[in-house]
C-alpha cells in the first residue's frame, strides 16, 4: 500500500468504507476457539479477550532506535595513511553541512582490528599472550597517569586487549578452557577522585554534541598505527619463544571481527538497535573459511566427568474440555469376513556349505644391511646486524617528528654476509632507518649450528662421522646401485657423498604380520585361511550351485586351490501362514464359525488354493490344520435425518438382508441424541500446572479480566472455568529443544550453569548420556562447528553465510545491518603489499551494501553517503521499550500531520526485529506523521 498524501479531502464515501472496516476489525474479537501457532508465546487467538495496548510516535523525532557503529580497521603496516584518511573524514557523518549528518540520534561506535586470527592450541604462544594481556579489573586501581603512561605512550605495551589484537583471551584452569570474545579499542574515561573506567564504546544521546564522540575516535584510531605497536612480546621466564605481533597483525580477518560481534552480540548490539559495519582494509580477508576465527578450546584430559545432552525450554500443553450436542445415530455391525491360520510339518531340505575364509596375512621378506657415513653436525656462517628504530609519539594519526628518539638494535642472522646490508636490516624490521647518520651496520657472527641447514645449500659446512655406520631394513635393494642410493636417502641423518658412498648387502629373510610394507622391493605378502561353515534353506549340493551359494556367503574365499564343500541333509519345519477369506456370496452352504474351530471345507480349499498359487519352494502339504483365528466385521452408519429407535431396528434388517450368511450375525445399536466432551489444547512456552497462579507465569498466559473476575491469584483451571466455558482443566509437560546440535561433551560439575534462560524463560539440561570420560581437544569455531571425527572439528559455515545466517536470526532478513567496506575492488590497482578484497566483496552482495575505495584519497563522500543510507533507515525505525517479551506487534496505523484519519498498513508494509518495527521504503510519510502500534 503507497499512502501518497493523507492531507487530501476524504469523500465521504471513503469514510464510510474506512468506518466499515474498522468495525470489522474489532467485531470480529468475539470469543473463538484458539489453536496453536509459532507466532507467539501465547499459541492462541485470544479473540475480545486480548488485552490489546497501543503506542503512538511522532515520526522522525520519537521512538528512534539506538544506532551501533562497527568501524573494523586494519592496522598492518601499509594502513597508516588510511587511517590518517579516516580520521580526517571521520567529522563528515557529523558535520552540520552534511544534511543526513547523525547527530540528532542517540548512537555507540566501536572501533575493531581486524587482527583476529587465533592462535592453535598446541602454539606455545597461545599461553604466552594470554599470560601477556593486563588483567584490566587490576588496573582500576592504578592512576589514569600511570596507566597512559605504562600502556599507550607514544610506543603501545600490547598488553590491553584491543590495541593491537581484536580479541581477548580468557583461560578457565578449572575446565581447561580458553575462550576468545571480541576486543574494541578501549577507551579511558577520567571518572575524578583519582578514578577512571574501560569504556568499549563511545556513546553519544541524541542530545548532546558529538565533540567527544569525534575527538575519543581520533585518539583511539592513533593507537591503531603500525609505528605504536611492539615487534615481540618478550618472554618474561627467558624461553626460547616470544609473540610476533608483526604476524598476528598481518593476518587480517575483518569477516571475523564482525562475526565474533554477532556471536557474541549482547555486550555490544542485540535484537532492535540498527547496526552499521564499517570495514576500512587493503587487503582481501585472509581467513574467510573461518577456520583460525576460534571463540573457544577446550581441552579434556581423560580425569574429568562429561556429559553428552542438550538444553530445552518447556512446554505446557493444556486442554479445556468443552460440551456439545450431537443427533442421534444408528449403526450396523455383520461379519463379512474371517482371519484364518494354516499350519503343516514337512521336510525341508538345507544344505550344510563348508568354505574358506582369510584369516590374516604376513610377508616373507629379504633384509638388506646398508653401510653409510652419519651427519654429526651442521654449521651455517652468521651475520651480526645493527641498525636504528624511529619512534615519534602520534598526535591525531600524525608523528610528531620534533620529539623523535633513535633507538639502536642488534640482531644476529643465520645468513651469510649479504653485500646489501640495507636489505637484511629491512628484512629484520620494516622500520630500520637506511640513511645516514643512521645507516645499518654488518659484520661476520661466525659459524654457528643449524639444524636446518641444508646439504644443497653451498654455505652450509656438514661434519661427517669418521667411521661408517650400519642399518638393516626390510627388502632387498642389493640389485642396484640406483636402488641403493634412493634407499639410503631416505635416512634422515645420511651423509651423501661421492668418495662415502652408500653400500648395500643382503642379510637373512625376515616375516612380519600383515602385508608388505610400501616400497619394499622382493617382499611377498601371504595369507593365512579359516574354515567356516552355514545351514542354508535349499539344495545346494552340485558343484556348480554349492560355488555359486559360497560365494554370496560372509567372507568367502573360493579359488583353485580353496573350493567350498556342501552336503544335503533335511529337517522337519512347522510352516504357518495367515489368510484373510472374505465370505464367497455365490456359495451360502457355508455355516458361520466361531474363532478357534476349524476351517469349514470351504474356506480351507481357499486357503490350499492360495498357497499353491505362491512362489514357494517348501512344498506345503495339503493335510495341515486350518483353524479360525478371528471374525472380521463392518459397520455401517445407518442414521437419517429422522432417526429414532424403532426405524433403526428395521434399517438394520434390511441392510442386513443382503445376504443369508450376513442376516445370521447382524447386529445394530441406537444412540440417542447425547452431548459429546471436545478438548480443545493449546501451548505456551513454559512449565505450568492447572492450579498455578496467573502470576506465576511468566507468560502471562492468563489474561486478566475485571468480568469475569480473573484475577493474578486466579489458577489456571479457574481462568478456563470462567473465560473459556471450560469443565475441566488438564496439561501434560512437552519440551522443545533450543539448540541446534546437542553438545557433546561437558563438565558435569558445570551441567546447572551449561543451559542458561532463552527469553526471561528457564531452560533445563536434558542429559542423553551417562558421565563419561574423554581425552579430547574440543574447538568451538565462531561461526559454529562440527565434529568429523576424534579430535577433529571444522567450521559450520564460512564467515560471509554465517554472517548472513546470524544477521537475519537478530534482525531478520529483511533488516540486515548496513554494510559498508573500503577495499581494493575488482578494478582498483593493487599497489604495494595490497590485493583485492574479493571476500569482502561476497559479503557486500550477500548483505546488500556498498563497496568504496580505500585507495581513494578522501573517505569524505563515502562517509557522507553511509550517513544518508543510515538516516533514511533509522526515521523509518521505531522501537517500542514497553513491548514485553511475550508480546507481539499485530497492527501498525499512520496518521499524516495535521489530520485526524488513521489508515492501517498491510502487513507486508512494515517488519518487525525484536521490539523495532520498521517502515518499509514503498510507504511515503513525512516528518511529524503519527504512528500508532497495537499489540498484545
Amino acid at each position: 500500500m503507497i499512502i501518497n498524501n493523507l492531507k487530501k479531502h476524504i469523500s465521504i464515501y471513503r469514510i464510510i468504507v474506512l468506518i466499515i472496516l474498522i468495525l470489522s476489525i474489532f467485531q470480529n474479537c468475539s470469543k473463538v476457539s484458539f489453536q496453536p501457532t509459532e507466532d507467539s508465546l501465547l499459541s492462541f487467538d485470544c479473540g475480545k479477550n486480548c488485552p490489546w495496548e497501543s503506542v503512538q510516535f511522532t515520526a522522525g523525532t520519537q521512538g528512534l532506535p539506538s544506532l551501533k557503529l562497527f568501524f573494523i580497521v586494519d592496522n598492518s603496516y601499509t594502513m597508516k595513511s588510511n587511517q590518517v584518511n579516516l580520521s580526517q573524514s571521520f567529522d563528515k557523518i557529523f558535520d552540520s553541512n552534511n544534511s543526513s549528518n547523525l547527530t540528532p540520534f542517540d548512537l555507540t561506535v566501536y572501533l575493531i582490528t581486524t587482527a583476529q586470527n587465533s592462535l592453535s592450541y598446541s602454539n606455545p604462544q597461545l599461553n604466552l599472550l594470554q599470560n601477556y594481556y593486563k588483567n584490566l579489573s587490576q588496573l582500576k586501581n592504578l592512576s589514569l597517569n600511570t596507566v597512559t603512561a605504562n600502556e599507550r605512550n607514544t610506543f603501545l605495551s600490547g598488553a590491553l586487549p584491543g590495541d593491537i589484537i581484536g580479541y581477548d583471551i580468557k583461560q578457565d584452569v578449572r575446565q581447561n578452557l580458553i575462550t576468545f570474545s571480541p576486543a574494541p579499542v578501549l577507551g579511558l574515561k577520567d571518572q575524578g577522585n583519582g578514578t577512571f573506567s574501560f569504556e568499549s564504546g563511545i556513546h553519544k544521546t541524541a542530545n548532546e554534541s558529538p565533540h567527544l564522540v569525534k575527538t575519543d575516535f581520533k585518539n583511539r584510531l592513533a593507537l591503531l598505527d603500525p609505528e605504536r605497536s611492539p615487534t615481540n612480546i618478550e618472554n618474561p621466564n627467558h624461553e626460547n619463544l616470544n609473540v610476533k605481533f608483526d604476524e598476528l597483525v598481518d593476518s587480517e580477518s575483518g569477516l571475523c571481527s564482525i562475526a565474533r560481534i554477532l556471536r557474541d552480540n549482547d555486550p555490544f548490539v542485540n535484537p532492535g538497535d540498527l547496526p552499521a559495519f564499517i570495514v576500512v582494509t587493503d587487503e582481501n580477508d585472509s581467513n574467510p573459511a573461518g577456520d583460525k576465527c576460534v571463540r573457544s578450546y577446550q581441552q579434556f584430559t581423560g580425569q574429568e566427568d562429561l556429559i553428552k545432552g542438550y538444553c530445552e525450554t518447556r512446554k505446557t500443553k493444556f486442554e479445556y474440555e468443552v460440551t456439545n450436542s450431537v443427533g442421534s445415530k444408528c449403526t450396523s455391525n455383520y461379519i463379512n469376513g474371517y482371519r484364518l491360520n494354516y499350519e503343516a510339518t514337512t521336510q525341508v531340505p538345507k544344505t550344510n556349505i563348508t568354505y574358506s575364509t582369510i584369516n590374516g596375512y604376513f610377508f616373507v621378506s629379504p633384509q638388506t644391511t646398508l653401510s653409510y657415513r652419519k651427519i654429526i653436525s651442521k654449521k651455517y656462517p652468521s651475520t651480526i646486524v645493527r641498525f636504528f628504530l624511529k619512534d615519534c609519539p602520534i598526535r591525531d594519526g600524525v608523528p610528531v617528528e620534533s620529539q623523535c628518539v633513535y633507538n639502536r638494535e642488534t640482531r644476529t642472522v643465520y645468513n651469510d654476509l649479504a653485500p646489501d646490508c640495507n636489505s637484511m636490516a629491512k628484512a629484520i624490521n620494516r622500520n630500520a632507518l637506511l640513511n645516514s647518520p643512521y645507516s645499518p651496520t654488518c659484520e661476520s657472527g661466525g659459524l654457528i649450528d643449524r639444524a636446518n641447514c641444508s646439504m644443497t645449500n653451498n654455505n652450509c659446512v656438514i661434519v661427517p662421522s669418521d667411521q661408517n655406520v650400519s642399518l638393516t631394513v626390510v627388502g632387498d635393494f642389493t640389485t642396484s646401485n640406483a636402488l641403493c642410493m634412493s634407499r639410503g636417502q631416505q635416512i634422515s641423518d645420511v651423509y651423501i657423498h661421492s668418495d662415502y658412498p652408500i653400500t648395500c648387502t643382503l642379510s637373512s629373510n625376515f616375516n612380519g604380520m600383515g602385508p608388505c610394507p610400501n616400497n619394499t622391493p622382493g617382499c611377498v605378502t601371504q595369507a593365512t585361511y579359516a574354515n567356516r561353515s552355514y545351514l542354508v534353506d535349499g539344495d545346494f549340493s552340485s558343484e556348480s550351485l554349492c560355488r555359486q551359494k559360497a560365494s554370496s556367503l560372509p567372507g568367502a574365499f573360493i579359488d583353485s586351490s580353496h573350493n567350498p564343500s556342501c552336503t544335503l541333509t533335511s529337517q522337519p519345519t512347522l510352516l504357518t501362514k495367515t489368510f484373510n477369506i472374505p465370505f464367497d456370496s455365490s456359495n451360502g452352504s457355508d455355516p458361520l464359525t466361531d474363532p478357534g474351530q476349524p476351517c469349514t471345507p470351504n474356506f480351507r480349499n481357499q486357503v490350499l488354493n492360495q498357497i499353491s498359487t505362491q512362489d514357494d519352494t517348501k512344498n506345503w502339504p495339503t493335510n495341515g490344520t486350518c483353524t479360525v483365528v478371528q471374525q472380521n466385521s463392518q459397520s455401517k452408519d445407518l442414521s437419517m435425518s429422522s432417526t429414532n429407535a424403532n426405524s433403526c431396528r428395521t434399517n438394520s434388517l434390511k441392510e442386513c438382508s443382503e445376504s443369508s450368511l450376513l442376516k445370521k450375525r447382524c447386529l445394530d445399536e441406537f444412540i440417542p441424541a447425547h452431548s459429546v466432551t471436545e478438548r480443545s489444547p493449546f501451548i505456551i512456552n513454559e512449565e505450568l500446572t492447572c492450579d498455578s497462579l496467573c502470576k506465576a507465569s511468566k507468560t502471562n498466559v492468563c489474561q486478566l479480566s475485571s468480568s469475569p473476575q480473573i484475577t493474578e491469584n486466579s489458577t489456571l483451571q479457574e481462568y478456563f472455568l470462567k473465560i473459556k466455558n471450560g469443565a475441566n482443566c488438564r496439561s501434560s509437560l512437552e519440551s522443545r529443544n533450543t539448540v541446534g546440535n546437542p553438545f557433546e561433551d561437558k563438565l558435569l560439575s558445570e551441567a546447572n550453569k551449561i543451559c542458561i534462560p532463552v527469553n526471561g524463560l528457564p531452560t533445563y539440561l536434558v542429559q542423553t548420556g551417562a558421565p563419561y570420560r574423554s581425552n579430547e581437544l574440543i574447538v568451538d569455531f565462531v561461526s559454529g562447528s562440527q565434529k568429523i571425527g576424534k579430535n577433529n572439528y571444522a567450521p559450520g559455515k564460512n564467515l560471509t553465510n554465517y554472517i548472513y545466517n546470524r544477521s537475519s536470526e537478530l534482525f531478520s532478513a529483511n533488516q540486515l545491518p548496513i554494510t559498508t567496506v573500503f577495499i581494493r575492488r575488482t578494478n582498483d590497482n593493487v599497489g604495494t603489499g595490497g590485493s583485492i578484497g574479493i571476500a569482502y566483496e561476497e559479503l557486500i552482495n550477500k548483505m546488500n551494501g556498498k563497496k568504496e575505495s580505500v585507495q581513494s584519497d578522501d573517505y569524505s563522500s563515502a562517509l557522507i553517503n553511509l550517513s544518508q543510507v543510515i538516516k533514511s533507515r533509522i526515521q523509518r525505525s521505531f522501537t517500542l521499550n514497553q513491548l514485553k517479551p511475550y508480546q507481539r506487534i499485530r497492527k501498525v496505523f499512520l496518521r499524516a500531520r495535521g489530520t485526524s484519519d488513521w489508515m492501517a498498513l498491510e502487513q507486508s508494509d512494515w517488519v518487525a526485529s525484536g521490539n523495532t518495527v520498521t517502515i518499509n521504503e514503498k510507504v511515503n510519510f513525512n516528518s511529524g506523521d503519527d504512528f500508532q502500534f497495537s499489540y498484545y
